[in-house]
């Protein structure tokens, strides 16, 4: 089996109980950046044990990646403009 070197970026918890976790991943020699929801494996356990199939792998192409960083950075300016 081969083996997986993962890296933890960042996680943003959700009101659901889920999580959002951004995480660079090594495969059989392979980098990606995946942006996935984890579910617990158990409602009274405090691990999240479980990637849902809700998220994106991207390659680690600095221009992709930029891009996705731009898109998200307008949509965060435009949830605040339209905010009361």
């Amino acid at each position: 089996m081969a083996e997986s070197k993962t890296r933890i970026l960042t996680e943003s918890p959700r009101k659901n109980g889920e999580l959002v976790r951004v995480a660079l991943d090594e495969f059989k020699g392979f980098l990606n950046v995946h942006i996935r929801i984890w579910k617990k494996a158990d409602a009274d356990d405090d691990t999240y044990s479980r990637p849902s199939y809700k998220g994106i792998t991207l390659r680690p192409d600095p221009a992709e990646l930029e891009a996705v960083i731009t898109g998200l950075t307008r949509a965060c300016e435009l949830l605040k403009e339209e905010k009361p």
